[in-house]
């Protein structure tokens, strides 16, 4: 499944296939959320690359939180 990309707003669409996002990072006053339907889950220990996926996505967020928002981890 992907995710509906809004009509308006402060986002940014990181990842899309042709039926919609897979991963959407939507910024609100000083935050920031990032939406994903990426099943890593199911790949991880299994592809490295899901691995590999994970580790850089929540070093992007840390990263560019630190450089823009303050992101929480939920």
């Amino acid at each position: 499944a992907s995710l509906e990309v809004p009509s308006n707003g402060n986002f940014e669409v990181i990842a899309s296939t042709t039926k919609g996002a897979s991963l959407l990072d939507v910024r609100e006053g000083k935050g920031r959320v990032l939406f994903s339907s990426l099943n890593l889950s199911r790949a991880l220990g299994v592809d490295p690359a899901a691995r590999a996926l994970l580790v850089n996505l929540l070093d992007w967020g840390v990263t560019a939180g630190a450089n823009r928002y303050a992101p929480t981890l939920i």
